[in-house]
C-alpha cells in the first residue's frame, strides 16, 4: 500500500516537473522569437551608404563591457550592453586614440567580446544623444570587414602605435584624400629631373 502511494506521488511530481520544463522552454523560445522579430533587418547597406547614414564610423578595440539600459527618446529604458572601444582608425565622428561608448540593445545585439576589434557604424539617438549600433547596421568584426576597409579608404585619423609604445596619432593633422596615381607620377618625375639637373651643375 505504501509503495503504491509513493509511486503515485512520484508520478505526480514527475508530471509537474515535465510541465514546468516545457513551460520554461516555451517561454525561452517565445522570447527568442520576439527578439528575432524585433531584429528583422532590411537589406544591408553598402559601405558608402552606411557611412553617409551613420554619425560615427571607426575601427575600435573593445576594452570594456557592462550590461545596462539606454534611455530612448520617449524616456523608456531599453535593456542591452554598453561597450567601450578604443578608436584605432576613424572615418567619421570620432578621433583616433580616444574612447567611445556605444550601446547595443539585447533584442538586436552586436556580439562584441573583450579584446576584439570591430568596424563600427553607429548613430546618435535617445534622450541623451548616445551612440547606438545594432546587427542591422554594418558593424562587423575586422576579420570579416575587408569590403568595408577597401571602400572606406584612407581614415581621417589613426593610431600609428598602440598606447604604451609611444602611441602617435594623426588627430591634429587635416583630413587628406588619396592623391591620384597619375598626378603622383608626374610629381616624382619632376623631382627626379630637378635632381639630375642639380647634379650636372
Amino acid at each position: 500500500m505504501k509503495r503504491a502511494r509513493i509511486a503515485s506521488i512520484l508520478r505526480v511530481v514527475s508530471s509537474r516537473l515535465t510541465v514546468s520544463f516545457a513551460l520554461s522552454a516555451a517561454l525561452t523560445l517565445a522570447g527568442s522569437l520576439a527578439h528575432a522579430q524585433l531584429c528583422t533587418c532590411p537589406a544591408t547597406r553598402p559601405p558608402p551608404v552606411a557611412l553617409a547614414e551613420s554619425d560615427a564610423v571607426f575601427e575600435g578595440q573593445v576594452t570594456a563591457m557592462r550590461d545596462g539600459a539606454y534611455v530612448a527618446g520617449g524616456g523608456e529604458g531599453v535593456q542591452g550592453r554598453w561597450v567601450t572601444l578604443l578608436v584605432l582608425r576613424e572615418w567619421k565622428g570620432a578621433t583616433a586614440g580616444t574612447t567611445r561608448h556605444v550601446f547595443t540593445p539585447t533584442a538586436c545585439a552586436v556580439p562584441f567580446e573583450a579584446g576584439t576589434t570591430w568596424v563600427v557604424y553607429a548613430r546618435h539617438g535617445g534622450a541623451n544623444h548616445d551612440l547606438r549600433t545594432t546587427r542591422c547596421q554594418r558593424t562587423r568584426a575586422v576579420s570579416t570587414a575587408r569590403e568595408d576597409l577597401v571602400a572606406l579608404g584612407i581614415p581621417g585619423t589613426q593610431i600609428l602605435a598602440m598606447p604604451g609604445s609611444d602611441a602617435v596619432s594623426r588627430a591634429q593633422h587635416p583630413r587628406v584624400a588619396p592623391r591620384p596615381r597619375g598626378a603622383l607620377r608626374r610629381i616624382i618625375r619632376r623631382r627626379t629631373v630637378r635632381g639630375v639637373r642639380r647634379r650636372r651643375r
